[in-house]
């Protein structure tokens, strides 16, 4: 059984068995309809970055996890309506094996008071075997890391190492009918991650959430996300990225559709921005970068420019 990669809304804290795959592009035309938390003109909307609570984490890993292979971890994020995630940020502590998850969502309105739990998938790397403590306002999850297997880069076979892999993938693992198994592959929560060669499935008796080849969107069956229309199987931005249509703004309709009004933590006025859901490129046009290869300080989970 498979169905299209998305976010996994579980129904209110307590409800967790009825988690139900939701809708991957619906999440994102919520611009026009969301109320603005900066001048409280409900005619006015823009877009603040806000930190949210994770409920659990729990470990996706088949097979034993060591430093030399990714590992993801399913974590229940705590969003309100009309949220669109960020994305998510791991830091090691290396003091008392702590591994810090810290997400975030785009917010037009107001907190609420009675938050949804949004299952997202993060890929981490632990920094060194050891007994390692993810914290989470539910509960504690400890992984046990243990020391990487003698293998070679260059070795045949199912990965072990990541190093094994091609360019942009890890090893993965999961469960199939002989039991657990790895292999390389691109993770992903969105198709959009895939880069227009591919879709994001989640597979219940495999690995979950890959990037498998093929179409990426197919009209209507299967559209873009907001700001990308389908061409040849491939999402491709409608949007251009520069110094005139990234400018200074107080609402949404400030903006050069389909960008976003977006406020950065302590900024003093918005900016019209694409925004970035995860840690991926393939959100931005042109020389920009959802990661930490920009040159502009201060833009987090934007598409912000790379320099010349």
């Amino acid at each position: 059984m498979r169905w299209p990669a998305a976010l996994f809304v579980v129904a209110a804290l307590g409800c967790g068995s009825s988690t139900t795959p939701g809708s991957e592009d619906a999440s994102f035309d919520v611009i026009d309809a969301a109320v603005n938390t900066v001048d409280a003109d409900p005619n006015c909307s823009a877009w603040n970055l806000a930190s949210v609570d994770i409920a659990r984490a729990s470990l996706m890993e088949s097979l034993p996890v060591h430093p030399e292979r990714s590992a993801r971890i399913m974590v229940d994020a705590l969003h309100c309506p009309g949220d669109t995630p960020a994305p998510p940020e791991v830091a090691p502590t290396l003091e008392n094996e702590f591994l810090a998850i810290t997400m975030s969502v785009w917010r037009a309105t107001p907190a609420c008071a009675s938050p949804e739990v949004v299952q997202r998938p993060v890929t981490v790397k632990f920094p060194y075997a050891g007994r390692w403590r993810i914290v989470t306002s539910g509960d504690t999850l400890t992984v046990d890391v243990v020391a990487a297997p003698d293998v070679r880069c260059d070795a045949a076979g199912p990965c072990s190492l990541d190093c094994q892999c091609g360019t942009g993938e890890v090893c993965l693992t999961g469960v199939g009918l002989g039991g657990p198994f790895s292999e390389c592959a691109v993770p992903c929560e969105f198709s959009r991650e895939c880069g227009g060669t591919g879709s994001c499935d989640n597979i219940t008796d495999g690995i979950p959430f890959l990037c498998r080849a093929g179409e990426e969107c197919s009209d209507p069956s299967r559209p873009c996300p907001a700001g990308f229309d389908c061409n040849s199987g491939s999402c491709e931005p409608t949007f251009v990225l520069n110094g005139t249509t990234r400018r200074s703004c107080t609402c949404d309709s400030d903006c050069d559709a389909p960008l976003r009004c977006a406020w950065q933590f302590g900024a003093t006025e918005g900016r019209c921005e694409a925004v970035c859901l995860t840690n991926n490129d393939n959100w931005c046009q042109g020389p920009h970068t959802c990661g930490r290869g920009s040159v502009e300080a201060g833009s987090v989970a934007v598409c912000a420019w790379v320099g010349d």
